[in-house]
């Protein structure tokens, strides 16, 4: 007796991967004008890969942009030698783009429509202003925050929306604010002040078309806490991360890393990700990203002696608690590190490297896959760079859909008379699932027992060098079926019993594909 069962074939992201090296464009870029000094590159990527730059140049704000599979447009100016600072850059899914910057004191944001022309700026602020941050969710709504004059204050703006006329003040005091925003519009901001003498980390949070709540000290009152970090995943969930003193002096080097946790519509719950260290006062805040599953990761930089330092990292799977932090083996010379991770998974750091053997400054990357199979593995260091004076690297990288990974970098290079910003893009092909799934269930009739069994049957990966396949029942794993094998019977089932496969590829490199689920009755 045999039910066929038909049944549709979706892939969802629950177990990603690490895929081929990154093939990366070379030699790099040069996008800022030659005989001329820049600064504060920044970059974005939309889902299909395209790549945005924009930098400080003579004052002024310049952009360009790359297509898939094109080159760097020319230089366009987004602000023209008007006292432009502090740059950052947001692309939304689609390829919409807003910069936002200060000038001559005041914030400013212009965005770009995908394939238009940067609107005339719009002055968000009033004098004083300092530290712009801003953040984008899938939908392309934008929420903003600054300091001015000592206190915190943030615009936010709906997709096709305007900017509003007055920013928002969220706080009375304060300084060095972030914010992040979700897929469902949840914003939450972060921020230092100063308490009873004690440097405390405050948060406050809205919908994206809400009021902001009542702010909260989030850190101890016992210990001086700065340099706040937030990141906010696709259903809300907030995390935040900050450098804690471990004694009560404000210059008293040794350090952990506190963090907090915020589900939606929840209370901060707090805990520790590392502890011992120096910080690196030159490049003090670390990075919090997630992914469309809601995984995270957590960056900083730490020494052991304050003058070489390494980074670290702390993955949190959703929905545990972070990770045990690693040193990413980037050498006891690694600092100023920046991080992507695409919507799938996969991480790609950036960051500055001192080679003792050259004495000379380098741009490198490594990669991990936050949910594969063999955890906390991060590949080899590659130098992206070339000459021997580069530094303070931004990286940018999403998943395309169609089984690639696309990565782009910029950073500063000096010549001995000029800074200019360079550029190198990278695309990765990733391993691809099984195709075309199958799963029925039969019955073994002994009379006096019935032997309910699935089999679960599929077709060959498209991709080479497949190793073996992994096979997951309700999401953990249960076996690992030789590349030669393309059916897996499950035994002992219950008849009709819920239950649902997924079934990955493994490649001969240990690089993993995504999960391909089908689900039974």
């Amino acid at each position: 007796m045999k039910k066929l069962v038909i049944v549709l074939f979706v892939i969802f992201p629950l177990v990603t991967l690490i895929g081929a090296p990154v093939i990366w464009s070379t030699p790099p870029d040069t996008l800022s004008s030659v005989n001329q000094n820049a600064s504060d590159p920044q970059i974005a990527i939309d889902s299909s890969g395209n790549a945005l730059a924009i930098w400080i140049e003579n004052n002024g704000l310049k952009s360009r942009k790359k297509s898939v599979n094109g080159n760097w447009s020319s230089q366009t100016d987004i602000l023209s030698n008007s006292g432009a600072s502090s740059p950052k850059l947001v692309v939304d899914p689609s390829g919409n783009a807003t910069a936002i910057w200060v000038e001559n004191g005041i914030v400013n944001v212009s965005s770009m429509p995908f394939n238009g022309s940067w609107s005339n700026p719009v002055c968000l602020s009033g004098a004083g202003a300092l530290s712009p941050q801003i953040s984008v969710d899938s939908q392309g709504n934008i929420a903003t925050v600054w300091s001015i004059n000592g206190l915190i204050q943030s615009a936010t703006k709906l997709f096709n929306g305007s900017w509003p006329m007055v920013p928002d003040t969220i706080s009375s005091a304060g300084s060095i604010p972030q914010v992040a925003i979700g897929a469902n519009g949840n914003v939450v901001a972060v921020w230092n002040a100063v308490t009873s003498g004690v440097y405390t980390i405050y948060s406050a949070n809205k919908l994206v078309n809400g009021s902001w709540s009542a702010s909260q000290a989030i850190s101890s009152s016992s210990y001086n806490s700065i340099y706040p970090i937030i990141g906010v995943d696709l259903n809300g969930n907030a995390a935040a991360a900050w450098i804690q003193y471990t004694g009560s002096d404000i210059n008293q080097s040794y350090l952990i890393i506190q963090s907090a946790t915020m589900p939606m519509n929840g209370s901060w719950t707090l805990s520790t990700v590392a502890e011992g260290g120096i910080y690196n006062s030159t490049n003090p805040f670390g990075r919090i990203l997630f992914d469309g599953s809601g995984n995270g990761i957590a960056i900083w930089d730490i020494s052991s002696d304050g003058y070489s330092f390494s980074i670290q990292a702390s993955t949190k799977l959703a929905p545990n608690a972070w990770g045990i932090p690693q040193n990413l083996g980037c050498g006891l010379y690694s600092f100023a590190a920046d991080v992507s991770i695409t919507s799938v998974g996969n991480i790609f750091i950036a960051y500055m490297y001192f080679d003792p053997n050259t004495a000379s400054f380098v741009i490198q990357c490594t990669e991990c896959d936050i949910n594969a199979n063999k955890q906390g593995f991060w590949t080899a260091p590659i130098t992206i760079s070339s000459g021997a004076s580069n530094g303070y690297p931004r990286i940018a990288a999403s998943y395309a859909g169609n089984g690639t990974n696309n990565m782009a970098v910029v950073w500063i290079q000096s010549d001995g008379t000029n800074d200019t910003v360079q550029s190198v893009t990278g695309t990765q092909s990733i391993v691809q699932p099984p195709m075309h799934l199958s799963l029925t269930q039969s019955c073994n009739d002994f009379f006096i027992f019935k032997e309910y069994y699935n089999t679960l049957s599929w077709e060959p990966s498209p991709s080479p060098e497949i190793s073996y396949y992994l096979i997951f029942r309700n999401g953990f794993l249960i076996y690992a079926a030789d590349s030669s094998v393309f059916q897996f019977i499950d035994h002992n089932r219950v008849q009709n019993g819920s239950v649902t496969y997924g079934i990955a590829t493994v490649d001969q490199d240990n690089m993993q594909s995504l999960v391909a689920i089908i689900s039974f009755p």
